[in-house]
């Protein structure tokens, strides 16, 4: 009998990630449930653990994974990278760091989350729980671009773009120091001046901006540090303004409308593809341990989303409504979940497919 889905991805985790096979046979099954079922339940997850354990044991088995599994998150962020490799080849990456969060069991869930911007989606990359309700800290930030330094070189950095809560004169200047890229948007009272200019609100530099129109002042003094400043009037009259550094000014404002894949990242964490809100964990760490298993999950899946439009699938665009019928990554997801549920044509070269893209990302991965 050839080895079923999850005993492949058991045999996969085991080898690149170094863990013990039974804690690979609980993650395999979250990612399974996470992609078949659009699910994060535990009692979802009990179907897609093998054996015949009963499920009230298969449930403590789940509830001791998410309790005292301790990944190393490194191998997984470069597990995640190695399975988009197909997508992202060696191209400089566009970065986008947001919050996300909400109330589980009168639980606020409150996470930092680093993403690789893919064009349509954000994929999450690195994460951490802030564990109290607010902003991050400069502290936090800091160490998760450490983190993020340590896997990829400072010059494949592209661009790092952040809204108006990733300002403060200590983050700009190690970003400065860093020479990471960056484009921030600026909180409107924020003290700037122009080379030669006045200290003024950054507001008060773009007051005669009409709808659709820019200003670049160039190189500013903000927050104690020098960075270029620009600003754009949007159509319904809102202002952006955009500090950047190691960017054009026109670069800045291009740059900034990719923010919003991490957004639409996350909304494929949520509603559109895991549910991820509907977790009932509790407790320090877990949400942690859950987002390693969605990242493997949602790279898997818009991997696959890639391979299908490229191999001669591609996804209608519905021309009254200005957008795709569906997503890359919508289109991945319905494909794992055919594999798994043996319910699609051609299921041995896509089967094939899938899994190759994981025994690459293994043979890719820094040991």
């Amino acid at each position: 009998m050839p080895p079923t889905s999850h005993a492949k991805l058991v045999d996969l985790l085991c080898q690149d990630f170094r863990i013990h096979e039974s804690r690979a046979e609980c993650f395999a099954a979250a990612v399974l449930c996470a992609v078949e079922s659009k699910s994060v339940l535990l009692a979802d997850m009990v179907a897609h653990l093998p054996g015949e354990a009963k499920p009230g044991c298969k449930f403590r088995r789940f509830q001791n994974f998410f309790g005292k599994f301790n990944p190393d998150y490194a191998d997984i962020a470069r597990f995640v990278l190695g399975v988009l490799r197909p997508v992202i080849a060696e191209k400089p990456l566009v970065l986008a760091l947001d919050r996300t969060n909400w109330e589980a069991r009168e639980n606020d869930v409150n996470l930092l989350v680093l993403s690789v911007c893919l064009g349509d989606a954000g994929q999450p990359l690195l994460w951490t729980d802030i564990r109290h309700a607010g902003n991050s800290d400069t502290a936090k930030r800091i160490r998760m671009m450490r983190r993020l330094l340590r896997l990829v070189d400072a010059g494949r950095i592209q661009c790092l773009l952040g809204d108006r809560e990733f300002v403060g004169e200590d983050w700009f200047a190690w970003l400065l120091e860093q020479k990471v890229p960056f484009v921030m948007r600026l909180r409107e009272n924020m003290k700037t001046a122009p080379e030669g200019g006045q200290l003024r609100d950054a507001a008060e530099h773009f007051a005669m901006l009409r709808p659709g129109e820019w200003l670049d002042l160039g190189v500013c003094r903000v927050c104690g540090v020098t960075m270029g400043v620009c600003g754009v009037r949007l159509h319904d009259g809102e202002l952006l303004i955009l500090g950047y550094s190691r960017v054009s000014g026109v670069g800045a404002k291009d740059f900034f409308m990719r923010r919003w894949n991490i957004e639409t990242g996350f909304q494929k964490l949520k509603s559109h593809g895991f549910n991820l809100e509907s977790s009932r964990l509790r407790g320090g760490g877990k949400f942690e341990r859950l987002m390693a298993v969605l990242s493997i999950a949602f790279a898997w899946c818009y991997a696959m989303g890639a391979w299908s439009v490229e191999a001669g699938r591609p996804i209608r665009f519905i021309q009254r409504l200005m957008r795709r019928a569906e997503s890359i990554f919508r289109r991945g997801r319905e494909t794992l979940a055919g594999v798994f549920r043996k319910s699609i044509c051609h299921i041995r070269p896509t089967s094939r497919k899938a899994f190759s893209l994981l025994r690459s990302a293994c043979q890719t991965a820094p040991s």
